[in-house]
């Protein structure tokens, strides 16, 4: 049955104004993919936010230890870069050779690892009590705080620095979804801040561990690995398949 002619014309209408309402939709979903968000605080609101990033500048110096570990030096390395991923802001990491004179400093300044550890005993000591005081494998312990102008991220070895230092990343709104860049989603951000930060938090699993396939490549997998609070492979007891122990006779068996 062929169509009438005012029928048709009604037909290329519909399609024109599903054309135009398909291209405002992705206009929109542009639009907000390109506008960088507003900003990020870390914490929970409360007090006054206290400013990492602002119009475009850092207004903190990241501290390491001069005695910092290798993990506990990437710790600090990737802050300064994930908060220059999202800003475009870079921040100076400095050592804490002179402590009394950081912490007397009105400048803000975030403390990794070691260096906010002995910077600020008591965070220390709750750390202590927070880890799991009888461990199997090991324990692992997060806490990052914040007192006036200074934040303290800290672990309870040199993996636990990094740990700490990923989920300040990631109350920014980082996520690490796969190993390697194509599996990171950073998003850009106008500012960044910390609000009322107090998290001391002890895993309940010990063993936290992320595999590859043989066949897969192991590109990127130790950074995924502390970016998503996994202990490496080499924490864990070497282990097998065990099944064939219970599977004996089952070739007997009438069902």
């Amino acid at each position: 049955m062929m169509q009438s002619e005012s029928q048709t014309k009604r037909s290329d209408e519909l399609l024109k104004l599903l054309r135009l309402l398909a291209l405002a939709f992705f206009a929109a979903s542009a639009s907000l993919i390109a506008t960088p968000a507003p900003g990020a605080v870390a914490g929970t609101e409360g007090v006054s936010p206290l400013f990492i990033v602002k119009d475009g500048k850092a207004g903190v110096v990241i501290v390491r230890s001069p005695q910092a570990g290798p993990i506990e030096q990437h710790a600090a390395e990737d802050l300064a870069k994930y908060i220059n991923l999202m800003t475009g802001a870079p921040v100076p990491i400095v050592t804490a050779a002179d402590a009394k004179t950081l912490l007397s400093s009105q400048r803000p300044a975030i403390w990794v690892g070691r260096a906010a550890l002995e910077a600020n005993p008591r965070m220390a000591e709750r750390l202590q009590a927070t880890v799991k005081q009888k461990p199997v494998l090991r324990a692992d312990g997060i806490a990052l705080l914040r007192e006036g102008n200074k934040v303290f991220l800290a672990g309870s070895n040199d993996e636990s620095h990094y740990f700490a230092v990923a989920e300040l990343l990631r109350a920014w709104g980082v996520r690490w979804f796969m190993p390697g860049a194509f599996g990171e989603c950073v998003p850009e951000q106008t500012e960044l801040a910390v609000g009322d930060l107090d998290i001391f938090y002890a895993p309940p699993f010990e063993a936290r561990t992320f595999g590859i396939s043989w066949l897969g490549s192991g590109a990127g997998q130790e950074d995924f690995e502390l970016r998503n609070l996994f202990i490496a492979h080499r924490h864990i007891p070497a282990a097998g398949h065990s099944l064939w122990k219970y599977a004996k006779g089952l070739a007997n068996s009438p069902f």
